[in-house]
């Protein structure tokens, strides 16, 4: 998988403090060229049924299990890292399908978190694409 470059990340960077914190929204467009949309919650605002696309996150993540449309409990808790650092602890793992044409795979549920994530460096490789960030989308 490809790496981003210095200029790649500072684009993103730039992208992410430009956004308005109360409405910003990422469109996403599935390589098999179905669109759907996914927010990106960068407000105070708790979207807890909204998917976040996260670029830092390492695995896909959900506080909620009724998503899960398969699910294995961890035999010993799993620990994930915050950005702050903060351990905080995975339940199980499973299959999760966010609409007809996108499954998610060994999706981390994780109680603890306050919203939903999906892991983009997880979310190309799956896919086998590249996602690109512009002012108002991202592009997969």
């Amino acid at each position: 998988m490809e790496q981003l470059n210095h200029e790649e990340i500072e684009r993103v960077r730039s992208f992410l403090s430009k956004m308005d914190k109360s409405t910003g929204m990422c469109t996403l467009i599935h390589s098999s060229k179905i669109p759907y949309s996914l927010g990106i919650n960068v407000s105070d605002i708790n979207f807890s049924h909204s998917w976040i696309l996260d670029s830092g996150a390492t695995d896909h993540m959900t506080p909620l299990p009724l998503y899960f449309s398969t699910y294995s409990p961890y035999p010993s808790n799993k620990k994930i890292s915050t950005a702050n650092g903060t351990l905080i602890t995975a339940d199980g793992h499973g299959e999760i399908h966010i609409n007809p044409s996108l499954t998610l795979r060994n999706v981390l549920h994780v109680p603890q978190l306050s919203t939903n994530l999906i892991s983009i460096q997880k979310l190309t490789k799956d896919l086998s694409c590249t996602a690109i960030f512009d002012s108002n989308m991202c592009i997969l």
